[in-house]
């Protein structure tokens, strides 16, 4: 960094700029965000210098940088400006592939804070920026990032066919861990919509090749995907080691950005095996990371978790108070799927308090968006709706 700012200072911002990307690129590569706030200070002087100098494609690669410095550090605004900046002089330069970037992420900010159709808008342009260039690596990357969107909005379908065509381009172009990504993603989907061995087969071949880089933030999102798993086909003790070993293997546990998820997950396998006190701690400690970084989709995610939560333990006042604060949430942000299962948490406190007409009405609606969206529960919960039908039409009957 010190080679870098001497560069900067010099009168050599594109030399100062190369050693600043290779050592952003290494620190995202290996998990380490924390050490990402003095490229800011960095950044800063880069940017005076390629003032200067007049070197506008270097001014607006650094504008880049600082926003992404900006965005690691959960400054979203500030990340926002500095990339609407660089996506300007990409323009007037006519570096396409920097536009590509310019626009990318604050779409994965967007995506991050729950704001997904402004999401899907910033990566839908990369897209079609990256098919007009013909550059394939950059087609693959754009499609992964928005299939992951449309994956949160629920459109399972158009979300697996973007992440499979991007494993078929990666496969011939792009670096190893760009399939990784795809397939972690991709095994997500399988997870949501119950297709759990090819999702076993997905995340078995992105450990395979997270392998090559252990510490990395895709190796520990990817186990924390197996411990998904592993709880969705009944096996907790599985699912625990998987945990275990993400956080374990993590660079700074404590500061991941996807420990949050690991801790939700456990709350979870803990809720099956009985420990519910840990299952509590472990899903409010999520829920407090999750606020810290404004990540309302994960928000919405572990509200319904403790609202399934308070439904076991009988505390059908707390299960309505979480799945009507995740209900909000989700409907604010457009995500069905946490909206479906918070009507669901709705729906089960009715029926747990007594007013039957009233699950009824939420468990049928929960029911329509499962439906909908292919998801697993779908099943589940018709089964609770055909129960209460039954039960309707006996009592009619005496």
């Amino acid at each position: 960094m010190a080679a870098a700012g001497e560069a900067a200072e010099s009168g050599k911002p594109s030399y100062a700029l190369a050693i600043s990307l290779a050592m952003h690129g290494y620190m995202e590569n290996h998990g380490a965000r924390d050490h990402l706030l003095p490229f800011a200070r960095l950044h800063d002087t880069i940017l005076a210098s390629a003032q200067r100098e007049g070197d506008r494609r270097t001014l607006a690669f650094a504008h880049l940088l600082l926003a992404g410095a900006h965005g690691a550090t959960n400054q979203a605004d500030a990340a926002a400006a500095s990339a609407r900046r660089a996506h300007s002089l990409f323009r007037e330069v006519g570096d396409l592939a920097g536009q590509c970037d310019a626009l990318r992420l604050p779409g994965i900010v967007c995506a991050t804070r729950g704001e997904l159709a402004a999401a899907e808008d910033y990566l839908g342009r990369v897209l079609k920026i990256a098919a007009a260039m013909g550059d394939r690596r950059e087609e693959a990357r754009a499609l992964v990032d928005l299939g992951i969107v449309k994956g949160f909005r629920g459109n399972y379908n158009a979300a697996a066919t973007m992440l499979e065509h991007a494993l078929a381009i990666n496969r011939d172009s792009s670096p190893e861990h760009r399939e990784a990504y795809a397939l972690a993603h991709l095994a997500s989907i399988w997870l949501a919509i119950g297709r759990y061995p090819a999702a076993k087969t997905a995340l078995e071949r992105a450990q395979a090749i997270n392998c090559e880089i252990p510490g990395s933030l895709m190796t520990t999102w990817t186990l924390v995907l197996l411990a998904s798993y592993h709880r969705l086909t009944g096996d907790a003790p599985a699912a625990i080691a998987s945990i275990r070993q993400a956080m374990h293997g993590s660079v700074k546990p404590d500061e991941s950005p996807v420990n949050g998820h690991a801790l939700d997950e456990l709350g979870l396998v803990q809720q099956l095996t009985g420990d519910y006190e840990a299952a509590v701690a472990n899903h409010h400690a999520a829920l407090r990371q999750f606020c810290d970084v404004d990540d309302r989709m994960a928000q919405a995610r572990a509200l319904n978790n403790l609202g399934v939560l308070s439904l076991r333990t009988d505390d059908t006042v707390q299960a309505t108070a979480h799945c009507a604060q995740a209900l909000a949430l989700s409907r604010a942000i457009g995500h069905p799927l946490e909206e479906a299962r918070a009507l669901e948490g709705l729906g089960r406190s009715d029926l747990q308090a007594g007013r039957a007409s009233d699950a009824v009405a939420k468990l049928t609606q929960a029911r329509a968006i499962f439906r909908r969206l292919g998801a697993v529960r779908a099943d589940e919960v018709g089964a609770v709706l055909d129960s209460l039908e039954t039960a309707e039409g006996s009592a009619s009957i005496a």
